[in-house]
C-alpha cells in the first residue's frame, strides 16, 4: 500500500490504457510532411505520466522526462514543434505539444504503435487512405479523427474525415464577467486570419442582443482594433446574409493586440450571459497563418481550432456514447454486378437501359439497432427522400431483419441520364452515417441509363461536359472545368477536365487532362489513378507514333541481361499508352492517346518503389546551374521543374543533384565520373539515351522528360515524356512544330552542348555524361547491340500494322472530323511514312561505325613517373584526336598526330598502372544546330601505363608534441612529421632506425602528408632516427630521414610574495611547450597551472615552507625553480587580543574581525582557534567552549610556540621577548 500512496502524492496514478490515439494528420493537404501530427487523448480522469512511453512504429519518438497526459486531457507529437506550434497556437513546453519525431507518417496507411517505458503496447492501430476509411483525410484536408473514444480503435468506421478549414465552425462561451470585464475579444497566438459573423451576445435565458452589429450586413460598426490587428467588412464568404467580418494580423502581435466589441454599460458583473458566433478560416489564409483563434468573452477564455483537423481539441467527429451504424462495403463476390468493391450500395441493373427498372440495396448493421435507412434520390429533378426496407419483399434478402435493405423499383428512364443517390442510416440515439461517408469528394454514387456504346476495337469513354464549358475548352486556356466521364458503366461524377500542352494548345484538337476524385480514382493500365492524360495527336497526323515508341524504352530496359554483371541493364520507367475513344455528351468528339500520368501508379506500374520521386522538366537547357531558381522550387514557383511523385519530399534532391551534375561542365574528368556512378543509374540512364536516339526524339533537351530518383538506391536517370517529335518528326526553324519534314538524321549525339538541337536548347546531364569516355563507350555499344537485335523492320513492322488495323475505324472519324495541317495525305499514307522512315533511322546511326577509331595505342612512363609518352596508330583522318588517363582529359590534338608527351600537374602524384585512352572524334553528318562539331568516334583503344609505384618523399620535417595516452588522462610524447609526395602510393611508413635497422612504427594512406608518432618509452636527452617512405606491397622506397631529442627546460626567475589574506603569490618565467606546471610546498603538491601559465596563487602554503615549480611534459618533469617563505613566528593559538592570556576579550576580537570590520590583527595565526587554517565563526565558539565548556586549543597553547600555518603572523608581542 505504501507505494501506491508514494504514486498518489505524485499525482501521477492513472490509467495508461485510457491513453489512445485520437487524431492521426498523415497527409496534409499541402503536402508537407512539417504538417504531420499525432493526436493522444486521455479518456480517463486520472493523470497519465508519460516519461518513457515512445511510439516505435509508424514514426519513431520517446516522451521526455516530466511529460504528463492529464485525465481528459491532450497530446499533440509532430515532426517539427517550431513550424507546426504557432500554427496550431501551441508550443513545445507547454504540455501539449511534443516532439520532434523521427520518420515521417505515410500516405498509404500503414501501423502505429504506442509503448509505455516498459515497452508494453499502449494503442496499436493501422490506419488506411481508401475506403472503408474516409479517403477526405488523404490529401484533401481533412484530418483522420477517432469517433468514440472507448470504441475498437482499428475499426476503420470508428474514424471520420475532420472538418476542414473553410467550413463554418460555431463558438459558444457561457461568462459571468467581473467588475471591469466589458470586451469581446478576439485574437491569434501568432499570424492569423478570420471571417467571424452571426455574433450574438444575450444574458442567460434569451433576450435582446447586445451585439448591434452581428451581421456585418451594411459595416463593420462597433468593432475596434488595437496593434497590429485589422477589422473590415468582407463580402468574400457569409454564413448568413452577404457579409462577414474579417479580422486579421499579418505580423507579430503584442500582448492586447486584438480586435473587439465593447459591452460597456450593456452588461453587469456577476450576471451570466451566452455567447453564440461563427468563425471559419478565408480562402486566402497563407499556409503559415495560424489556425487557432481564441475568445476572450467578458474574461472567460475560449479556444477553437478553425485549420484542418481538431489538435489539442476534441474531435469535430466525436460521438457520445457509441458509433453511429455502420453500412458494409460490397462484397467482391458480387463483382459481377459490376459496382466498385468500395461502394457501400449497389444499384442492379448496374448498366440499366432505358426499358429497365432500377433498385437500390445496402447492408447496414449497429450495435444495438439501425432505427431507418434513407434513400436519397435525385433522377435529374432534385433529390427526393425514399424509405429502404429490410422486409424480404424489396429484393433485400431472403429475411426479414436480416440487415440488408432495398429501396423501391425506380421506373425506367431515358437513355443517358445520370441518376445520382445516397444513403442515410440512423440508431435509435439519433447517431448516422451516411454513404458516401461525409466529406467524400463525390457526394454520391451514381448510373447512368445507356442503351448501349458505339461498337468499337477501342475502349469508350463517355464525358459530359456543358456547352459553356466546352466552349472554354476550345479556347487557348488551362483552367479546370466540371466533368462528369462514365466508363464501363462506372460514373466519375464532379471531376475536373482542362487542356494540356504548351504549344499545341493553339491547335483546334486539344490534349485534355482529367483529375479524378481520392474517392473515386480510374482503372487504367492495372492501376487506379487521379490523373489521366489524353494526347490528341493532332500533331503525328498518324496517330502511332507514341504507341511506338513508348514501349521500346521499356522493351530495350527489360531485354535479358545477367543481373551480377556490372553493366547489367535492368527494366526502368516509361509511359503505358492506349488508344481510347471519346463520346462527348453522347456524340462521336475525338480519338486520343490515353498516357500515363507519372504519378504513384505510375511507380507502381514500372515496378519502382514507393519513395520514387518523379519531376517533370519545363525548361532546363543551358542555364540549369547557373541559375538555382531554375530547379529550387519554392511555394510560388517551382519554375523549369514540376513535381509529379512523392510531393512531400520537395526538391532538395533534385537541387543537390544536380548541383553536383553540372560541376566542372564541358570537360571529362574522373572527379564527374565518380559524381554519376555514385549518384546515378547509369545503365539505365544509358538505355533511356539509346531510346531517345532510336526513336530520333527532336523534343528532350530542354524539356519533355522526366527525371527519376529511384526509391529503392537513391540513384537518379531520366524517363520518356510527350513523344510526339519522334520517327521523323523535328522542329523545323521555318516550319516550326507543325510541318511535314522527315528527318532520319538527328544527330546521335543531339542534345549534347556540341550538338544542340536546331533551336538552340541542350541539356547539360546529358552533356556532362556524353563528355566522359567511359560512358560514350558505354553508349556507343548499347546503341549498336540494339542496331543490330532489336531495332529492325522485321520487329517493328508487324507492330506498325496491328495498330493500324486496330484504329482504323475510328482514325477514320477523327481526321474527318477535326482535319490536319500541312499536306492532305491520308493518316494510312503517313503511317506508310513511319515504315519508310525506319530502315533509313538504321542506316543513318550506322554511318557511326563506319569510321575506323585508331588503334596499337603504347604507354611509356619516362623520369621518375615525371613524362607520360603515348603513342597510336591512325586509321583514318580525324579533325580531332583526344587523350585521357584514367578518364581525365590530358591532350586535345587539333592536327593528326599520332603521338603525345604528357607532363605537369595531370600525371603528379600517380603510381601504379593507369588506364590511357586515345579518342578520335570525326565530323559525322547529322541535324543538329551546329552540325560541323566533332564527335567521339567508337571503339577508342586504351593502353595501360604504368606509373612508379613508389617514391621517396620530400621535404621531411618532425617536431616534438606531447600527446593523449591511449588511455586515461596521462600524456606521453610524440614526434609530428610532414612530408610532400612525389606520388601517390599504396601505403606511408614511419620508420625508427637504429643503425641499419629500420622498424615499422606506423603506416598511413597513401596521399598522407603528416603523422602523429606517439613514443612512450622516450627519453629526454637522447637522440632518435625517425623516417618516411612509401610502400607499395612488398616494395618500399628508401627513407626521408630526421633525428630528434627533447630536453626539459626548469622555470625561471621563480619569486614567492605572500599576500594580506593569507595567501602566497607564486610567479615564474616560463620555459615554453609545457603541458602544465606543478606546484608543491615542502614537496607536498598543492596545485598545477597551465603550460603557457606563468603565476599562481594559493593560501596552502605554510610559514618555513619551500616553494618549487617544475614544467610538465609528456609525463615528464623538469628541474625545479625554488623560493622560501619567512619562518614561523611564536605565538598562542587563541589570544586573539595578544595579552598573553585567553579571556572573554579574545572572543569579542574575533568577532568583530569577522563580522564588524574590525582591524586584522598582526598574527592572524593566532585567531584559528580550531587550527583548521581557516578563519570563520568556529574559532570564537572554540573560544567560548575553552573558557566555559571544558573544550581544549591545540599547540601552541598556552605557552609560546610555532606552528606551521598558511595564516601569516607578522609579530605576536607577549611571545616577542
Amino acid at each position: 500500500m505504501w507505494c501506491l500512496s508514494v504514486l498518489a502524492m505524485a499525482g501521477l496514478l492513472g490509467g495508461p490504457h485510457d491513453v489512445i490515439v485520437n487524431e492521426i494528420m498523415y497527409r496534409p493537404p499541402e503536402h508537407n510532411y512539417q504538417d504531420e501530427y499525432i493526436e493522444l487523448f486521455n479518456r480517463g480522469a486520472d493523470d497519465v505520466d508519460m516519461a518513457g512511453w515512445r511510439f516505435n512504429a509508424g514514426v519513431q519518438y520517446e516522451f521526455p522526462a516530466g511529460a504528463v497526459l492529464r485525465g481528459g486531457g491532450y497530446l499533440v507529437v509532430c515532426g517539427d514543434t517550431a513550424y507546426l506550434g504557432p500554427k496550431l497556437g501551441l508550443s513545445a513546453g507547454d504540455g501539449v505539444l511534443f516532439g520532434n519525431w523521427e520518420g515521417h507518417l505515410s500516405n498509404g496507411g500503414e501501423r502505429i504503435r504506442l509503448v509505455d517505458a516498459g515497452g508494453a503496447t499502449i494503442e496499436s492501430l493501422r490506419y488506411g487512405d481508401r475506403p472503408p476509411f474516409p479517403t477526405a483525410a488523404d490529401g484533401e484536408g481533412s484530418s483522420l479523427e477517432r469517433i468514440a473514444p472507448d470504441a475498437d480503435n482499428d475499426a476503420p468506421e470508428n474514424w471520420a474525415a475532420s472538418e476542414r478549414e473553410v467550413a463554418w465552425r460555431e463558438l459558444r462561451v457561457r461568462a459571468v464577467p467581473a467588475e471591469g470585464a466589458t470586451r469581446l475579444r478576439f485574437f491569434f497566438p501568432a499570424r492569423g486570419s478570420v471571417l467571424i459573423d452571426a455574433v450574438e451576445v444575450r444574458e442567460e435565458g434569451g433576450g435582446e442582443n447586445l451585439i448591434a452589429n452581428g451581421d456585418f450586413e451594411s459595416s463593420a460598426d462597433g468593432w475596434s482594433i488595437v496593434g497590429v490587428y485589422r477589422a473590415s467588412r468582407s463580402t468574400a464568404a457569409a454564413y448568413t446574409g452577404n457579409a462577414s467580418l474579417s479580422v486579421r494580423a499579418t505580423s507579430t502581435a503584442a500582448p492586447g493586440d486584438c480586435a473587439y466589441a465593447e459591452l460597456a454599460g450593456l452588461v453587469e458583473a456577476g450576471r451570466t450571459y451566452d455567447l453564440r458566433c461563427v468563425c471559419r478560416m478565408p480562402a486566402s489564409a497563407v499556409a503559415a497563418y495560424s489556425r487557432l483563434l481564441i475568445c476572450d468573452f467578458l474574461g472567460t477564455e475560449s479556444r477553437i481550432f478553425l485549420g484542418n483537423g481538431s489538435p489539442g481539441v476534441r474531435n469535430n467527429s466525436y460521438q457520445r456514447g457509441g458509433l453511429p451504424p455502420v453500412f458494409v462495403l460490397q462484397d467482391p463476390a458480387r463483382a459481377h454486378l459490376g459496382a466498385p468493391h468500395d461502394w457501400y450500395a449497389v444499384h442492379e441493373p448496374f448498366i440499366p437501359a432505358s426499358t429497365d427498372a432500377v433498385r437500390i440495396t445496402c447492408t447496414a448493421t449497429d450495435d444495438e439497432a439501425v432505427a431507418d435507412v434513407t434513400l436519397f434520390l435525385d433522377t435529374g429533378s432534385g433529390e427526393v427522400e425514399l424509405p429502404m426496407y429490410d422486409d424480404g419483399a424489396h429484393g433485400d434478402g431472403l429475411f426479414a431483419g436480416d440487415g440488408v435493405y432495398g429501396s423501391d423499383l425506380i421506373p425506367p428512364l431515358p437513355n443517358r441520364r445520370i441518376v445520382r443517390y445516397r444513403l442515410r442510416a440512423r440508431d435509435g440515439a439519433g447517431r448516422e452515417r451516411w454513404a458516401p461517408l461525409a466529406l467524400e469528394s463525390t457526394p454520391t454514387y451514381a448510373y447512368m441509363v445507356s442503351d448501349g456504346v458505339p461498337a468499337s476495337s477501342l475502349p469508350v469513354y463517355q464525358a459530359f461536359i456543358s456547352t459553356a464549358s466546352l466552349q472554354a475548352l476550345a479556347q487557348a486556356t488551362r483552367v479546370y472545368y466540371p466533368a462528369v466521364l462514365v466508363c464501363d458503366g462506372v460514373v466519375y461524377d464532379r471531376i475536373l477536365v482542362r487542356n494540356r500542352g504548351h504549344t499545341s494548345i493553339g491547335n483546334p484538337k486539344k490534349h485534355w487532362h482529367f483529375k479524378f476524385n481520392r474517392d473515386r480514382l480510374f482503372p487504367a493500365f492495372d492501376a487506379l489513378r487521379q490523373h489521366i492524360n489524353l494526347n490528341s495527336m493532332w500533331g503525328t497526323k498518324d496517330y502511332l507514333r507514341e504507341a511506338l515508341s513508348y514501349p521500346v524504352f521499356r522493351d530495350i530496359r527489360a531485354l535479358p541481361c545477367d543481373p551480377g554483371a556490372p553493366d547489367c541493364f535492368l527494366a526502368g520507367s516509361t509511359c503505358y499508352t492506349e488508344h481510347v475513344r471519346m463520346e462527348v455528351n453522347g456524340a462521336f468528339w475525338a480519338m486520343f492517346m490515353h498516357m500515363e500520368h507519372p504519378d504513384g501508379a505510375y511507380a507502381g506500374s514500372n515496378g519502382l518503389h514507393p519513395d520514387t520521386e518523379i519531376w517533370k522538366a519545363y525548361l532546363s537547357s543551358e542555364d540549369l546551374g547557373t541559375n538555382p531558381q531554375s530547379y529550387v522550387g519554392t511555394g510560388d514557383c517551382h519554375c523549369n521543374y514540376g513535381k509529379k511523385m512523392n510531393l512531400e519530399l520537395g526538391f532538395a534532391a533534385l537541387a543537390d543533384f544536380l548541383h553536383g551534375a553540372n560541376a566542372r561542365l564541358g570537360q571529362a574528368h574522373p572527379d564527374i565520373v565518380r559524381y554519376i556512378d555514385a549518384h546515378m543509374d547509369v545503365p539505365d540512364f544509358v538505355n533511356y539515351l539509346v531510346g531517345t536516339c532510336l526513336v530520333c526524339n527532336a523534343d528532350h533537351p530542354a524539356k519533355n522528360y522526366l527525371i527519376v530518383r529511384f526509391g529503392d538506391t537513391g540513384r537518379f536517370s531520366m524517363a520518356p515524356w510527350d513523344l510526339d517529335l519522334v520517327l521523323g518528326r523535328n522542329f523545323d526553324l521555318s516550319g516550326g512544330v507543325y510541318n511535314d519534314t522527315i528527318r532520319w538524321d538527328n544527330h546521335a549525339f543531339i542534345a549534347t552542348q556540341g550538338h544542340p538541337k536546331i533551336d538552340g536548347p541542350w541539356n547539360r546531364v546529358i552533356t556532362q555524361f556524353l563528355n566522359q569516355p567511359r560512358y560514350t563507350e558505354m553508349y556507343y555499344a548499347r546503341l549498336k547491340e540494339l542496331l543490330d537485335s532489336y531495332f529492325t523492320t522485321d520487329a517493328f513492322y508487324p507492330r506498325i500494322e496491328a495498330l493500324r488495323e486496330k484504329i482504323r475505324a475510328t482514325a477514320a472519324l477523327d481526321r474527318a472530323k477535326w482535319g490536319a495541317y500541312g499536306d492532305r495525305l491520308s493518316w494510312e499514307a503517313k503511317v506508310d511514312e513511319i515504315k519508310t522512315w525506319w530502315p533509313r533511322r538504321r542506316d543513318y546511326l550506322r554511318t557511326y561505325y563506319a569510321i575506323a577509331p585508331p588503334s596499337d595505342p603504347v604507354a611509356t612512363v619516362a623520369n621518375d613517373g615525371a613524362e607520360l609518352h603515348v603513342a597510336w596508330k591512325n586509321n583514318g583522318a580525324y579533325p580531332e584526336i583526344r587523350v585521357y588517363l584514367d578518364g581525365l582529359q590530358v591532350k586535345r590534338l587539333t592536327a593528326n598526330e599520332t603521338s603525345t608527351t604528357v607532363t605537369g600537374t595531370s600525371i603528379a602524384g600517380l603510381s601504379g598502372p593507369r588506364e590511357v585512352t586515345v579518342q578520335a572524334w570525326y565530323r559525322y553528318s547529322g541535324w543538329s544546330q551546329s552540325p560541323n562539331n566533332p564527335t567521339p568516334v567508337p571503339g577508342a583503344p586504351v593502353a595501360v601505363a604504368e606509373f612508379p609505384r613508389v617514391a621517396t618523399p620530400l621535404d621531411l620535417t618532425c617536431a616534438w608534441e606531447s600527446a593523449p595516452a591511449p588511455a586515461g588522462d596521462a600524456r606521453i610524447p610524440a614526434v609530428r612529421l610532414a612530408w610532400r609526395n612525389r606520388i601517390v602510393a599504396e601505403r606511408i611508413e614511419i620508420v625508427l632506425i637504429d643503425g641499419e635497422t629500420a622498424q615499422v612504427a606506423g603506416t598511413a594512406p597513401g596521399a598522407a602528408r603528416e603523422f602523429l608518432l606517439a613514443m612512450p618509452d622516450a627519453a629526454p636527452e637522447t637522440p632518435y632516427v625517425l623516417g618516411v617512405r612509401s610502400a607499395a606491397g612488398q616494395e618500399v622506397s628508401a627513407a626521408a630521414v630526421c633525428t630528434v631529442e627533447f630536453s626539459l627546460q626548469a622555470p625561471a626567475d621563480m619569486l614567492c610574495v605572500q599576500a594580506g589574506d593569507g595567501g602566497v603569490i607564486i610567479v615564474w618565467t616560463a620555459a615554453g611547450g609545457m603541458d602544465a606546471y606543478v606546484i608543491a610546498a615542502d614537496g607536498r603538491e598543492i596545485g598545477r597551472a597551465g603550460g603557457d601559465e606563468s603565476q599562481f596563487v594559493s593560501t596552502e602554503v605554510p610559514c618555513g615552507a619551500v616553494v618549487s615549480v617544475r614544467g610538465a611534459w609528456a609525463g615528464f618533469v623538469s628541474a625545479p625553480a625554488e623560493c622560501a617563505m619567512p619562518p614561523c613566528t611564536a605565538f598562542i593559538r587563541g589570544d586573539a587580543d595578544a595579552d598573553g592570556r585567553l579571556s572573554i576579550n579574545d572572543v569579542i576580537r574575533a568577532l568583530e574581525y569577522l563580522f564588524a570590520s574590525g582591524a586584522a590583527p598582526a598574527c592572524l595565526a593566532a585567531l584559528d582557534a580550531n587550527a583548521d587554517g581557516r578563519l570563520n565563526v568556529s574559532d570564537p565558539i572554540t573560544i567560548v567552549r575553552a573558557l566555559f565548556g571544558g573544550g581544549s586549543i591545540a599547540a601552541p597553547y598556552p605557552d609560546c610556540g610555532t606552528a606551521p600555518s598558511a595564516l601569516p603572523c607578522a609579530y605576536f608581542t607577549p611571545c616577542a621577548g
